[in-house]
């Protein structure tokens, strides 16, 4: 408990407060540390290849493949544009704007991809993030690839993604609906929900 001194009128703060103020500093400290240095991220996983991006735009790339069986050693390095005046400098992996390394589970990032057509990739460095990959091919010679991140925005494309019949317009807004039994048909807009028996001129 604080005390007053009656003639000085000072305060006199007891040792146990400086104690406890002290130890709330380091708090102060120890916290924003172990929240923003752990190990790995959250969304970190074992089937993913890992992706440190560094620098943007990027000047170097390093790959961190030596555990790959038989490329892998061929591969692994640290590759630079060529300046048109060599300095004889090297770069190492840890000086590369992005470093590549495979995914720590090789065997189930393979199965994933071969049966599941499944890749994901772990992003540090300047951004902290994750990917999720999905490749499909339900019809010969058309290969669809699905990216899923939240820090993608949506996109005022109008392409064969989102327009199958790849011309730029819009599907119209009303369906045409036939009685199975007496074949009578009807236009039905799907907005306001208006039906109509002929044809309206702005499908």
């Amino acid at each position: 408990m604080k005390s007053i001194d009656a003639e000085s009128h000072e305060m006199a703060v007891p040792e146990t407060t400086n104690v406890f103020f002290r130890n709330l500093g380091t708090c102060a400290i120890l916290v924003p540390m172990l929240l923003f240095t752990s190990p790995e991220p959250s969304f970190a996983s074992n089937n993913a290849v890992q992706v440190s991006l560094n620098n943007i735009p990027p000047t170097t790339i390093a790959l961190n493949l030596a555990d790959l069986p038989v490329v892998g050693k061929l591969l692994t390095g640290t590759y630079s544009k060529v300046a048109s005046t060599a300095n004889g400098g090297g770069t190492s992996n840890d000086n590369a704007s992005v470093s590549i390394s495979s995914p720590r589970d090789k065997i189930g990032a393979v199965q994933n991809l071969v049966q599941n057509g499944h890749a994901e990739v772990d992003i540090s460095g300047i951004i902290d993030t994750h990917l999720n990959i999905d490749v499909s091919a339900s019809k010969a010679g058309i290969a669809t690839v699905r990216i899923e991140n939240p820090l993608i925005p949506k996109l005022p494309f109008v392409n064969k993604f989102n327009d199958p019949k790849g011309n730029g317009e819009e599907d119209s807004k009303f369906w045409e609906v036939t009685n199975l039994k007496s074949g009578k048909v009807y236009y039905t807009n799907t907005d306001t929900g208006e039906s109509f028996y002929r044809r309206p001129a702005n499908i």
